[in-house]
């Protein structure tokens, strides 16, 4: 399920809906141009699931849905699109909704969470092997380093997708909506 998120012109009368005759305007150039060319921004969103019913940019997001979403690592905002360019570099804007995505302020949010994770786990089963099978330390110099980099570098990139989810639902950082002037 994807959305096209456009902005529409601001009108005085009842807000606009899509008819059958009137063709969408899409994500492509056609739609970027026609956007960028409205005089005023209103806070209404044309929803293609919901023909006829803007969808208000005001509306409540799902924090538990945008946090599943981030930590699959699809865009936070329709599920269909990949957050990332590479290992963690975010898209600038999702290819299947076009709602930007470069606005997140992550920062060490995800390393903080992954330094926390994976140090209480190995340090948990680092211990319980040493105090069940007590084997040499070359046994533990061969196991949890390894074993501490996998789990970093999975973990990782799903953590900041979770932040990056949380943003984008709470409106935080560079998703807030913008204001008219």
């Amino acid at each position: 399920m994807t959305r096209a998120h456009r902005i529409l012109p601001d009108t005085a009368g009842p807000a606009p809906t899509r008819s059958a005759a009137a063709p969408s305007m899409g994500t492509g150039a056609l739609g970027r141009a026609a956007s960028q060319e409205a005089p005023e921004l209103s806070a209404e969103i044309a929803d293609p699931d919901l023909p006829g019913e803007p969808r208000r940019d005001d509306e409540p997001r799902d924090l538990n849905l945008s946090l599943r979403r981030g930590w699959r690592r699809t865009c936070p905002a329709c599920g269909g699109g990949p957050l990332y360019d590479g290992y963690l570099t975010v898209r600038e804007t999702c290819p299947a909704c076009a709602e930007r995505l470069d606005l997140h302020r992550a920062d060490d949010l995800p390393t903080w969470m992954t330094i926390l994770v994976v140090g209480h786990v190995v340090t948990v089963v680092m211990l319980s092997v040493w105090e069940t099978w007590d084997p040499p330390i070359w046994v533990h110099w061969t196991l949890w380093p390894p074993m501490a980099l996998l789990m970093s570098l999975w973990l990782l990139p799903r953590f900041k997708g979770m932040v990056v989810g949380l943003q984008w639902a709470k409106r935080m950082a560079g998703f807030a909506p913008r204001r008219k002037d």
